[in-house]
């Protein structure tokens, strides 16, 4: 099977406890280059590295996106002038 014939869904990778670099663009928006460019500068989501092969564990990517939440709140009264 070549890659033009394999290209999973947002759910099919979000059931994965593992993820390429590929199902990680996927599933965050992240485009691979990006994700290549975190790795090398020691930023970004952790990654395991097996060999040559680059994974991401799923619960590794949710907690990476999960630390980036700003919430959006309305300034009290003390925060007004």
């Amino acid at each position: 099977m070549n890659k033009e014939q394999f290209n999973p869904t947002v759910e099919e990778v979000s059931k994965k406890e593992f993820l390429n670099e590929s199902e990680v663009s996927i599933l965050t928006g992240i485009k691979p280059s990006t994700l290549q460019n975190h790795r090398h500068k020691g930023r970004g989501i952790p990654f395991l590295k097996y060999g040559k092969k680059v994974i991401y564990r799923r619960s590794d990517v949710i907690a990476h996106l999960d630390s980036c939440l700003i919430e959006n709140q309305k300034p009290t009264s003390n925060e007004i002038g």
